[in-house]
């Protein structure tokens, strides 16, 4: 069943860890989810986005939710008002505090994203990409830092249903010495395995696959480009949507336990395909296919 009169917002967003050995240990779960936002703060710095694209987040919420409630995950839910850039930031970071290794965190954004000017000069494009919270900005630079401070000992999930989100958390190391000398082929040379790793996800051809080097590990699903919108409406992201048709059919049919996060994305990408949105998918992080390939959420 298609969705029909999508309209281009952006939506959704994930970070997850679990036990490299296959030991089921606490998972922690932010649901973050923007219906609405502070029209006049964004007005401000002339920005200005459509409600109506985001009006069905609260049914993106609850499909997470559930999938988080069936595997016991510890879920904290912040909405609209709750969802200030500091309030985000802040969530995160205590469950950085707490977070053990081999446990698992999950971050999820359901909302508006955008790109903007790129402002210390990191990212190949120009632009740095950002998730819309209430009131600011929440820049993918932002959320690297988080990733690399407090979760290098837990593999990481991170899923954008949104504008904008190939790359939201981030695809190269930020902060970066230029006068290190670094060419601009090394410099890039992640951003480079990314886009190689985004023609082998539409195939579905994970042979070949290379990992991008950081000190985290994460995998990595957003519901379109950089420069391309999302799509949504009343009934939700079409990627959440389609995610929670998949994981509602497997666990009807009891083989929701063969899926890995690979096999997820590849069915997610060919029915996004065919809706015209093209499913970015990352695998990031030195031992993160042995999360890969493990059951999702679980």
């Amino acid at each position: 069943m298609q969705k029909i009169k999508l309209l281009v917002f952006c939506s959704f967003f994930i970070i997850a860890s679990v036990n490299l050995f296959g030991q089921q240990n606490n998972i922690y779960t932010l649901l973050v989810g923007l219906k609405s936002i502070d029209d006049s703060a964004y007005a401000k710095i002339s920005k200005k986005y459509s409600r109506e694209a985001t009006s069905g987040v609260e049914l993106d919420l609850y499909k997470m939710n559930r999938i988080g409630t069936r595997f016991q995950h510890k879920i904290i839910t912040l909405t609209d008002k709750d969802a200030t850039k500091k309030k985000v930031l802040d969530t995160i970071i205590s469950i950085g505090k707490k977070i053990k290794p081999g446990d698992t965190f999950l971050f999820y954004f359901s909302g508006h994203g955008d790109i903007v000017a790129d402002q210390n000069g990191d990212e190949l494009s120009g632009f740095d990409q950002v998730l819309v919270a209430y009131d600011q900005f929440i820049v993918d630079d932002e959320i690297y830092l988080l990733l690399k401070k407090h979760f290098t000992k837990t593999n990481n999930l991170m899923i954008v249903d949104a504008c904008h989100s190939s790359s939201s958390w981030k695809w190269k190391t930020v902060m970066m010495d230029l006068k290190l000398g670094l060419t601009k082929e090394t410099k890039y040379l992640s951003e480079q395995v990314i886009e190689n790793q985004e023609l082998l996800v539409n195939n579905c051809n994970w042979d070949s696959l290379k990992l991008v080097d950081e000190p985290f590990n994460l995998v990595y699903m957003g519901a379109t480009e950089d420069f391309n919108g999302a799509s949504g409406d009343a009934s939700g992201g079409l990627l959440t949507y389609w995610l929670d048709r998949i994981f509602t059919s497997a666990i009807q049919n009891n083989t929701w336990n063969q899926y890995s996060f690979r096999r997820l994305a590849c069915e997610l990408g060919k029915i996004l395909y065919h809706n015209r949105q093209y499913l970015q998918y990352h695998e990031i992080g030195r031992t993160v296919s042995t999360y890969s390939i493990q059951t999702p959420f679980k």
